[in-house]
């Protein structure tokens, strides 16, 4: 995607793809005050309302069923019983 760039007063600053654009504006060059336009949008905005899109995150694999996750959290808890044993060292051999 392609943004023009222009100054408050119509002064044309240039074109650039979306990742120059955002580091220009994180740099610094291109200001709050200045400008922005792109395909699909009404009307020019001024850069300090830009927003960049949000990330999107694939995620692979299947979701876990109830039991999967039921079984997961049953292996990572430790039974009562067990921690008092641990917490007295019972496991300790004397």
């Amino acid at each position: 995607m392609i943004f023009h760039v222009c100054k408050a007063d119509g002064v044309s600053i240039g074109q650039f793809e979306e990742a120059d654009f955002r580091e220009k504006i994180s740099r610094g060059e291109l200001q709050p005050g200045h400008y922005y336009w792109c395909e699909g949008m009404p009307d020019w905005k001024p850069i300090s309302e830009y927003k960049p899109p949000g990330k999107v995150t694939t995620i692979l694999g299947s979701i876990p069923t109830r039991e999967t996750r039921r079984a997961a959290l049953s292996k990572a808890r430790i039974s009562p019983l067990n921690r008092l044993k641990k917490f007295f060292g019972a496991d300790r051999k004397t």
